[in-house]
């Protein structure tokens, strides 16, 4: 009899790959083996910051930017009947249950012997933070097609990269980022046991019709970044056995912030400032 035992998942990283993988206590990789993964929001826990069709269409890109992969053997789409998905959303409404940095948290259950993944939850944090469409950029405000890209790489079985211009970095979250990258591939090749990506272009990024500022990723500055502590639940089923809910590392996405404006040069050229200094863009004013 086949019984689901506790997991606990660690990150690893080889001296050839940035991106952490994550795999159980026992060493197995976590992956899905399904054709295909179904997402869908879940009814009780819809946006209330954007409308149903600008959740849709962000949607629809995050999964699109990871099912035109040759290294995703696993296609991402939507719930088209009434059953229910392996991914749920869920958009928070009565108070923010993870870390107070976290942007989007992501959990799922999979076997610790064979690392095979069931189910999983995204969990995004629209009661600390506010969200724009896939064609908006606004200060103060995260790109949620970048954030549900990032949450569903973890889905996939990735854990955060050290490279910082990746989709899988820990501190990213800007429009500028919201397709996976060569590291985010090679992340993924080693989860499903593929040969190493090839040096191809990187898909082509679509930029939205406001301007996107030149950011560049820098740790919180108000809040201080968590541990490498992973956390787990223990569910114990009707029957014999039981289940260990994997906590995904925290993810801390900075919002975006604004350059300033360019002023015009006047005649005379004020004396600079000895405590003066250039501002400079962050992603942040954020498992």
């Amino acid at each position: 009899m086949r019984v689901a035992l506790a997991v606990i998942f660690v990150f690893v990283t080889s001296p050839s790959l940035a991106s952490e993988v994550l795999r159980t206590q026992t060493g197995a990789i976590a992956h899905w083996e399904l054709k295909a993964i179904r997402l869908a929001v879940h009814p009780e826990a819809r946006s209330r910051q954007l409308k149903a069709a600008q959740i849709e269409e962000a949607m629809d890109a995050a999964r699109g930017s990871w099912n035109e992969l040759p290294e995703t053997r696993t296609r991402l789409v939507p719930l088209t009947t009434s059953s229910r998905p392996e991914v749920y959303i869920h958009f928070c409404h009565k108070g923010w249950p993870f870390s107070a940095s976290e942007v989007g948290h992501t959990e799922f259950v999979a076997d610790t012997r064979t690392g095979l993944v069931t189910s999983a939850s995204i969990y995004i944090n629209e009661c600390d933070y506010k969200f724009v469409p896939s064609d908006e950029v606004a200060e103060n405000r995260f790109d949620l097609q970048a954030v549900l890209a990032h949450e569903i790489g973890h889905v996939l079985g990735l854990g955060h990269s050290g490279v910082p211009d990746s989709l899988m970095f820990r501190s990213t979250g800007s429009a500028g980022v919201r397709r996976p990258r060569m590291d985010d591939r090679r992340g993924l090749a080693t989860v499903y046991r593929l040969p190493p990506p090839l040096a191809l272009p990187e898909p082509a990024f679509t930029p939205s019709t406001a301007p996107i500022p030149d950011l560049e990723p820098t740790p919180p500055a108000r809040v201080a970044p968590p541990g490498d502590i992973l956390a787990g639940m223990r569910i114990q089923g009707p029957k014999k056995g039981s289940a260990m809910i994997y906590t995904g590392e925290p993810t801390i996405l900075p919002p975006i912030a604004q350059p300033p404006p360019t002023r015009k040069s006047s005649r005379r050229r004020p004396p600079p400032s000895r405590t003066s200094s250039l501002p400079q863009a962050s992603e942040l004013p954020d498992p």
